[in-house]
């Protein structure tokens, strides 16, 4: 996917999981508790896309506040290195609420909770802005195995791009640290042509400790017209 969606996962001792970005693109349903603060980073390589035009490594740097137990703001940038002619360059900066449609308590099984996000983002190359929203639903199927749904999309200022992706997540417990999982994400293009869906899946593997939490993940394309082949992540965070 062109964009990178903006997640600040936290260790919340109200639910079941710690830490809330067990995925490489799927959005999960966690937010910051009032009052609290968390620094994230996040490495992404895309690799493998046509001829290499579109391959890129991106450092995303962000810094989430929780506005109250159920409103989140995040501000990230984004600097990204394209393979194709050496470059560096400050790609992107933004602001992002996200809403979690629960109050926090006690996890219960089989219970849907839904989150809203709505972000704003600035492309430093050409000057557009480009609106989210995602749509997410993430569900404890038992104590030890979590589901997340994703359904999001975008459009930019001057009308050049407009996608929608769908999204679904699976992870589980191995140990109270240690959580296992894997992700099928679909995504299409609506402007300036129709294009897709185009899918792709891959594992996730996550680990928190404390205040720490570090995750990583991969998708790779299925089938031959996949605009972005094989994007691997790696994310951390820590509160403070």
């Amino acid at each position: 996917m062109k964009r990178f969606i903006v997640a600040l996962p936290l260790f919340f001792p109200s639910l079941a999981f710690a830490g809330r970005e067990p995925f490489n693109q799927v959005l999960d349903n966690e937010v910051l508790p009032a009052r609290g603060a968390e620094l994230e980073s996040k490495i992404t390589d895309k690799i493998g896309t046509p001829g290499g035009a579109g391959d890129e490594t991106a450092s995303w740097w962000g810094v989430a506040f929780g506005l109250s137990d159920q409103v989140e703001l995040v501000l990230p940038l984004e600097v990204s290195y394209s393979h194709a002619d050496g470059t560096t360059n400050f790609t992107r900066y933004a602001a992002e609420v996200r809403w979690r449609m629960a109050k926090p308590g006690p996890p219960v099984v089989m219970r849907p909770i839904p989150m809203l996000r709505l972000a704003v983002e600035r492309g430093n190359s050409s000057q557009t802005l480009e609106a989210q929203a995602d749509l997410t639903v993430g569900t404890d199927l038992s104590k030890k195995v979590h589901t997340a749904v994703d359904l999001g999309g975008n459009f930019v200022s001057d009308a050049s791009e407009s996608t929608g992706h769908l999204g679904i997540g699976v992870t589980g417990n191995v140990t109270g640290a240690l959580r296992l999982g894997g992700e099928v994400d679909a995504n299409a293009a609506f402007i300036p042509t129709f294009s897709g869906p185009n899918l792709a899946a891959g594992p996730d593997v996550s680990y928190t400790t404390g205040p720490f939490w570090i995750t990583a993940g991969g998708v790779v394309g299925l089938g031959a017209t996949i605009p972005d082949p094989v994007v691997l992540r790696l994310s951390w965070g820590v509160e403070f």
